[in-house]
């Protein structure tokens, strides 16, 4: 049997042989590692095979030695072509051993091709990158790969190479009739590498059904730069064929620089046409760190198939990476439709020139839908200079799906719209967020937690949020939500929500500002708006431009509602509970204007027949100018109006004298001067009074009275002479005759 054996039985054999083991015997020198390799090569045991210069590394690969180890470092001036598998080491150690780049020559070291592998352990391959100018285009990565295996095992270190083409660290060229795969496992390292044009550490062009590129363990990939996709760079170049690309355990990818897309990652399937699917896999406690470029400092993932699919999964961190443009931590562009999913992972401290300083997506298909689910996820600390400081979702004229459950967006900050979540809608599809904590947001104009513009004509999308917290956000207007539409209609639910202490700074809405055409904003279940603050209008809501309130009991609603014009109303689902107030803020709708009364405030929806006066009750008025108005219902009980009160006067004790005086009045009404009732024959009226024995007269009736009265005709009976003329045709109470003296 043959028996494998590595560079601890060198280290074994070369103590075997050495003097220490022979008694009483000479010291004599130790075996070389070339008459050890001979040694054991007769006993037909594979070892490494020892190298200490290029001419015996050439020497082994023609020999198609499958285990090399070079001895002591030196440089390569040619390159070295692989088409059998073969491991290149070098003594294990703190310090790896190095083969260097000759500064005379500025291709690749290795060319791996037509099946052959090539793994690497305990060995640096510097390009010398001091040594090579920037503008050679004869200038290539360190090693070349088309149609064979690259790994990059523990020690493994590719450094300082400048590529003028792709790839500066590897390059993967596809091949149709090899597969190419790549493996970067345990302390691999590519660091300060680049490319002119992309790839700064691994370019790869998938070709092959069976290509696969995989970033396990600690692997780190640092400090390169590319003008697109600067640590790595990966795309599909055949159309029936998709990309493929993991990065897992506890890699890093940090601190990479590209000057256009994907500082630490560009990552697409086939763009010229719909190919196959795609897919980006980033697992475990990866981190993507500190990378910059213009669209997409962490990853830039162009989709162009709507299976294509990206999942950052189970603890992966984004971190402090940058992009001049859109998606400072992640930018994702769809032509086609795509998944994402983002589960029990962290984009924290991003930042973006323009919009999604945490992540962005943007899909511009007309027809194929895109999908985002969050998971678990933590979005917090992320800036930026536009909208979404946290997610910006621009979902296109295609349809969409939005889901956020059990996960923490906070602390983000943007200049311009959603600080926590900006979504823009020119199609239709629905948002889904659950069990969420959207808190500490601030936006510089719309929706501190939350801004949802819908844009499509005569099309409806769905917010539907549950037990989900919005606090301590802050905005221009809307501080904790902003809901906006155009030509459509947006449909929001808040189930078992707080809102509770947002503030808009300067504008309307502290707690939820929705304006357009046909939006609804229905609250359900124990929803809880609270002690949000507004600058001008809508402490608690703000409804304008035909936006709708729904009330599914109406307890927790503490805060105020603005209503903008006659377009914006009310609604009850059912009957108020209650413990219900529902506050209401004065507009120029709701006015004291008598001219325009009486204002309809609310109604009910469909299912709930009949409004209750125990709903009226519930409603409260303008603190100022309302003086003598009144909710109310209309005769058949469907509408609740606001009004001035009408005060009755009854008029008791007439005799059958006229009456000209008015039987009702208002706060508004001029001071009431009563007048006496018409003439009664043989009685004189002395006044009217407010009891109809003792009491006190009554003359006028003052402007501003809030009361009913009732008022009793006082009479005496007229005497002519001694004798008293006869009422036997009247008959009057005793006690409200007065007895002549």
């Amino acid at each position: 049997m043959i028996k494998k054996r590595g560079v601890q039985e060198i280290n074994f054999w070369t103590s075997f042989f050495s003097l220490d083991n022979i008694p009483g015997s000479v010291p004599i020198r130790p075996i070389s590692a070339y008459t050890e390799y001979n040694i054991n090569k007769k006993k037909q045991v594979i070892i490494l095979r020892p190298v200490s210069n290029q001419s015996e590394l050439l020497d082994a690969v023609a020999s198609e030695e499958p285990q090399v180890q070079a001895v002591s470092a030196f440089t390569v001036s040619t390159q070295i072509m692989i088409h059998h598998s073969m491991t290149l080491s070098g003594l294990s150690g703190d310090k790896p051993l190095s083969l260097y780049k000759d500064a005379s020559f500025p291709s690749s070291m290795f060319h791996v091709a037509e099946g052959g592998s090539l793994t690497l352990q305990d060995i640096t391959l510097d390009g010398q990158k001091k040594l090579h100018s920037c503008k050679d285009p004869a200038n290539r990565p360190l090693i070349l790969v088309s149609g064979g295996t690259l790994r990059l095992k523990s020690g493994a270190v590719l450094q300082d190479n400048v590529s003028y083409t792709e790839g500066g660290g590897v390059c993967f060229s596809w091949n149709s009739s090899h597969a190419n795969e790549f493996l970067m496992t345990d302390n691999a390292q590519i660091c300060g590498c680049s490319s002119r044009i992309c790839g700064g550490a691994v370019m790869a062009a998938a070709g092959h059904p069976k290509d696969y590129f995989s970033i396990q363990g600690s692997s780190l990939i640092a400090h390169n730069t590319a003008a697109h996709g600067a640590g790595i760079y990966l795309r599909s170049y055949k159309k029936q064929i998709g990309s493929t690309l993991t990065i897992s355990g506890s890699a890093s990818i940090e601190n990479n620089t590209a000057l256009g897309f994907g500082g630490g990652i560009n990552f697409s399937g086939f763009r010229e046409d719909q190919g196959s699917a795609s897919a980006l896999t980033v697992s475990g406690k990866v981190r993507i760190s500190k990378n910059s470029a213009s669209y997409g400092g962490g990853i830039f993932f162009h989709a162009s198939n709507d299976e294509d699919q990206l999942d950052i999964l189970d603890g992966a961190i984004f971190h402090e990476n940058s992009a001049q443009e859109n998606g400072g931590g992640l930018c994702l562009v769809s032509d086609t439709g795509a998944s994402v999913t983002l589960s029990t992972s962290s984009v924290c401290k991003n930042n973006s020139g323009r919009k999604g300083g945490g992540l962005f997506f943007r899909n511009t298909s007309v027809d194929a839908p895109i999908r985002l689910a969050l998971m678990n996820a933590v979005i917090t600390s992320n800036q930026a200079s536009s909208c979404g400081g946290g997610i910006a979702f621009l979902t296109g004229r295609s349809e969409f799906f939005f889901h956020v459950t059990d996960s923490r967006i906070s602390g983000n900050s943007s200049a311009s719209d959603g600080a926590g979540i900006f979504l823009r809608s020119y199609g239709t599809g629905s948002m889904n967020v659950s069990q969420t904590d959207l808190s500490q947001n601030t936006s510089g104009k719309y929706g501190g937690g939350l801004s949802f513009h819908s844009e499509a004509e005569d099309k409806t999308n769905s917010l539907s949020l549950s037990s989900t917290i919005f606090q301590h956000n802050q905005a221009e207007s809307g501080g904790g939500l902003f809901l906006h539409s155009e030509k459509g209609s947006l449909d929001t639910n808040l189930f078992d929500c707080i809102v509770e202490e947002n503030t808009a700074l300067s504008e309307n809405g502290g707690g939820i500002l929705s304006k357009g055409p046909d939006n609804i904003v229905s609250l359900r279940g124990t929803t809880v708006i609270s002690q949000n603050l507004a600058m001008k209008e809508g402490t608690g809501v703000y409804l304008g431009n035909g936006s709708s309130l729904v009330l599914d009991g109406g307890q927790n609603l503490y805060d105020s509602i603005f209503l903008q014009d006659k377009s914006s109303l009310l609604y009850l689902q059912t009957a108020l509970h209650p413990n219900a107030c529902i506050h209401l803020e004065a507009s120029g709708y709701i006015a004291p204007d008598k001219q325009k009364a009486p204002v309809t405030i609310g109604a009910s929806v469909s299912g709930y027949f009949g409004l209750q006066p125990s709903d009226v009750e519930k409603f409260r008025m303008p603190s100022h100018g309302f003086h003598g108005w009144e909710f109310s219902l209309n005769s058949d009980r469907t509408l609740i109006l606001l009004a001035p009160a009408h005060y009755k006067i009854r008029y008791e004790n007439l005799m059958g004298a006229g009456n000209p005086n008015p039987v009702s009045y208002t706060a508004d009404s001029p001071d009431l001067v009563l007048n006496p009732p018409g003439n009664l024959p043989g009685t004189s009226f002395l006044g009217w009074y407010d009891d109809p024995f003792n009491g006190e007269q009554i003359e006028i009736i003052p402007h501003g009275s809030t009361e009913h009265h009732t008022l009793y005709a006082r009479w005496k009976p007229e005497t002519t002479g001694s004798n008293t003329v006869s009422t036997s045709r009247k008959r009057f109470p005793l006690s409200l005759l007065k007895r002549n003296s």
